[in-house]
């Protein structure tokens, strides 16, 4: 009876070894889905970071690009400005050029008429 006892142990350890290999071999595959699984995802989500990156460059571009137009308007506006208030100074110089000729000549005029009395 020892001997059957010994070949039913004997079989329960062979059954028990061939179910562990298979729950073992089984595991191996899940894993193996989820890291390919994971593999996938890693590269969608490297996929939507790069399209976000592109994104945020063009944007940033754009607004590098609109920001020099914005600049280069105003450079000019400044430049328009700074011509007309040469253009009114030289005019306000030549008005008082020609009013101080005015008083000059009426001072003139006061001290001959002065000198004749």
């Amino acid at each position: 009876t020892s001997d059957s006892s010994y070949e039913k142990d004997e079989n329960l350890v062979k059954k028990v070894s061939k179910e562990a290999k298979e729950v073992l071999s089984k595991a191996e595959e899940v894993v193996e889905e989820a890291i390919e699984e994971v593999k996938e995802a890693a590269e969608k989500v490297e996929e939507v970071v790069e399209e976000v990156v592109e994104e945020v460059v063009e944007k940033a571009e754009e607004i590098v690009e609109s920001a020099e137009e914005v600049v280069e308007e105003a450079i000019e506006e400044v430049k328009e400005a700074a011509e007309k208030v040469e253009e009114v100074v030289e005019e306000v110089v030549e008005e008082t050029k020609e009013k101080a000729k005015g008083v000059f000549a009426k001072v003139k005029n006061v001290f001959k008429s002065d000198n004749k009395k």
